[in-house]
C-alpha cells in the first residue's frame, strides 16, 4: 500500500513538473515574441521610408541605362 502511495506521489510530482515547464516555456515564448514585435514594428515603418528617401535623394549612376530601374 505504501508503494502505491509513493508511486502516486512521484507521478503527481512528475505531472506537476511537466506542467510547470510548459508554463515557464510559454511565458518565455510570449516575452520573446513581444520583444521581437516591439523591435520589428518600428523597423517595418522606418525601412521603407528610408529606402524611398535614399532612392529619391541619390541620383542614379550615369553609366546605367534607364531600363535598369
Amino acid at each position: 500500500m505504501f508503494t502505491l502511495f509513493v508511486l502516486f506521489v512521484f507521478a503527481w510530482l512528475f505531472v506537476k513538473s511537466v506542467g510547470l515547464a510548459f508554463h515557464v516555456t510559454w511565458g518565455l515564448a510570449k516575452f520573446v515574441a513581444t520583444l521581437l514585435f516591439v523591435i520589428a514594428l518600428p523597423l517595418l515603418v522606418v525601412s521603407p521610408s528610408l529606402a524611398r528617401c535614399c532612392l529619391c535623394c541619390c541620383p542614379s549612376p550615369a553609366w546605367l541605362p534607364p531600363s535598369a530601374f
